[in-house]
């Protein structure tokens, strides 16, 4: 009886983690996306210092050329006010895959398509890169802590 009865436990305890981790997965999955939307939305409107707030402290920048930087969040915004003082510019994100780490951070991979529009002499241009992004959440805010972005040729 007692062996039923610890095997019936066991039996709902593996039921319930069956179901709660895809649901915990689909939860951050759609957290993910929104701060994806959110991060376009941001970066459509040229709000640099929106964006500097979607970024943690301190952020590693890798370059296509493999070199890094560490920059803070305020140093991400500036970086993106030169841009927008250069240029029209709006991004279209796609999310491709989103991987759960042990630590509760999230590894987000996809493509950026990027209309540039040259604010003096109206040149038109599309860039198409991938991202490979870090995220971890701050209290219930999404934070990105490391960024790679390599154009697609």
């Amino acid at each position: 009886m007692k062996t039923q009865k610890m095997f019936g436990m066991l039996f709902l305890a593996l039921l319930f983690t069956a179901f709660a981790v895809p649901t915990w997965a689909q939860d951050t999955k759609k957290e993910v996306e929104a701060f994806a939307k959110t991060f376009q939305d941001t970066y459509n409107k040229a709000d640099h210092a929106g964006l500097a707030k979607l970024f943690a402290k301190e952020v590693v920048a890798t370059n296509p050329d493999g070199t890094t930087a560490t920059l803070t969040n305020a140093q991400m915004g500036e970086s993106y006010a030169k841009g927008f003082a250069n240029a029209d510019l709006k991004i279209t994100i796609t999310v491709g895959e989103i991987t759960t780490l042990a630590d509760g951070k999230v590894k987000v991979t996809g493509t950026t398509t990027l209309l540039v529009v040259n604010k003096k002499t109206g040149e038109k241009k599309t860039q198409k890169s991938t991202y490979e992004n870090m995220a971890v959440k701050e209290g219930s805010e999404w934070k990105i802590y490391a960024i790679r972005q390599t154009p697609i040729k």
